[in-house]
């Protein structure tokens, strides 16, 4: 797993690797966004590549890239590489 993927729980108060679970968790929703928008945008893993690991439909990534670009924009997240 990319490093990035580890460290983005923690920017919206989640537990590490749940954001890789099935479901609508209101708790895990942004976190699984953030992982998308950043993934895609920033990463450039394909959406199809992504939904295959995340359990998800390509739209439903689709989806996750636009709530997290949201997330990152209003909270002032950042994806930081070491």
């Amino acid at each position: 797993m990319h490093p990035a993927f580890c460290t983005t729980s923690s920017s919206v108060e989640s537990s590490s690797g749940t954001y890789v679970t099935k479901g609508q968790k209101r708790r895990i929703v942004p976190a699984r966004s953030l992982l998308c928008y950043w993934a895609v945008q920033e990463l450039g893993f394909s959406r199809v590549a992504l939904a295959k690991y995340l359990g998800m439909s390509p739209p439903g990534v689709g989806y996750a890239v636009e709530r997290g670009g949201k997330i990152a924009r209003e909270k002032g997240c950042a994806l930081i590489e070491s």
